[in-house]
């Protein structure tokens, strides 16, 4: 396995999925293979064992407010994991780590470190996580998606968020047919991330009244497992044109007929839009650690391609408004999509694994 890479990532698509699409690149076009190590949710062990990329899943409870928890729940298994991926890295003998943050990416990056086998981390927020920052001193190389880090500058580059088309020959007409929407009506897209979003939910389903005379539009929404039961019945009771979805995999169809998009601040999701070009409506999740959601959106509504709304604005009933106004201005929508487009780069993947083979080699 010594000619193998490792990638450590979270449990969240925000950081899975950048690691993913670095498997699958590093593969294609240099031959690398990948084992990924963390705490791997079912459906995306689906998606590894569909792409014929093995891992390792590591069971870390998250960290808790309550101190004793933590203590001898959080930081327990922890240390077994740690102690998982120092005895895996052993065996294996990876060329490299390359870390895609948060703390279910610390076990692996932290036994490379005390193996001296070479990490490379990749930062996908405004705001760097913590593990990032803790483990930044013994890394390598840092990618970082936005400009400007506290970070050491000699080990950074900036590169963006990896972003990719998974279907490559999408046809319009196909994609609306998969859905069973209307190619003459505007597509709203609503999700909230990988695990849905029950918060972002609620609030979309509580003003469903207040916007379902809207004329000549349609929603795809993509609620999350646990919630999808409960958002279809709103819909069907309130008669808005709507597709909803437990989970999407790939997003690709979706983003390519929607004109306007509902979502969380993660950097994953903002880097999709982008790159697909999509105007936006950025909730950012108010309990993100750091509030980085809420500095990421911040990003893109000063380059254009989005608004940024605050609880205050949901609480205010302004979302129907802001919602008509921009349906209903194919103009608006068009020049937000334009410069939503140009906020991100769109080479992350070519170079994170160009510096990867650098030092595979």
């Amino acid at each position: 396995m010594s000619n193998k890479i490792i990638i450590a990532v979270g449990s969240t698509g925000g950081h899975f999925f950048p690691g993913l699409r670095i498997a699958c690149h590093a593969r294609e076009k240099y031959g690398i293979e990948s084992i990924f190590l963390g705490p791997i949710k079912s459906k995306f062990q689906t998606i590894l064992k569909a792409e014929n990329f093995p891992f390792v899943n590591l069971s870390i409870s998250q960290a808790k407010k309550n101190i004793i928890t933590t203590i001898f729940i959080y930081y327990m298994t922890m240390v077994r994991a740690i102690v998982k991926s120092f005895i895996f890295l052993c065996r294996a003998r990876p060329k490299l780590v390359i870390g895609m943050g948060s703390f279910g990416s610390f076990p692996a990056c932290i036994s490379a470190y005390l193996l001296k086998v070479p990490l490379f981390l990749h930062e996908q927020n405004i705001i760097p996580g913590k593990a990032n920052k803790f483990l930044a001193k013994f890394s390598h190389k840092i990618f970082l998606a936005f400009p400007g880090s506290s970070f050491h500058p000699a080990k950074t580059l900036v590169v963006g968020n990896p972003v990719v088309k998974c279907e490559l020959d999408l046809d319009k007409q196909n994609c609306y047919k998969k859905f069973g929407l209307d190619t003459d009506k505007k597509t709203l897209l609503i999700f909230g991330g990988s695990q849905g979003a029950f918060s972002l939910n609620t609030w979309v389903v509580n003003i469903l009244p207040q916007i379902a005379n809207f004329k000549n539009w349609q929603v795809i929404h993509i609620a999350g497992d646990a919630d999808c039961k409960r958002v279809k019945g709103k819909y069907i009771n309130s008669k808005i044109h709507s597709i909803v979805l437990p989970f999407l995999f790939p997003m690709d169809c979706a983003y390519l007929i929607s004109d306007l998009a509902i979502a969380r601040g993660g950097a994953l999701s903002l880097s999709e839009l982008s790159f697909w070009g999509i105007a936006s409506l950025i909730v950012p999740y108010s309990y993100a650690k750091d509030n980085h959601q809420e500095y990421n959106a911040f990003y893109f509504q000063k380059k254009g391609g989005a608004h940024l709304l605050k609880t205050t604005d949901v609480q205010n009933g302004r979302i129907p408004k802001i919602l008509q106004e921009l349906l209903k201005d194919s103009n608006k929508l068009e020049q937000m999509g334009k410069k939503m487009k140009g906020i991100m780069r769109n080479d992350a993947l070519e170079r994170i694994c160009e510096e990867i083979y650098k030092k595979y080699q």
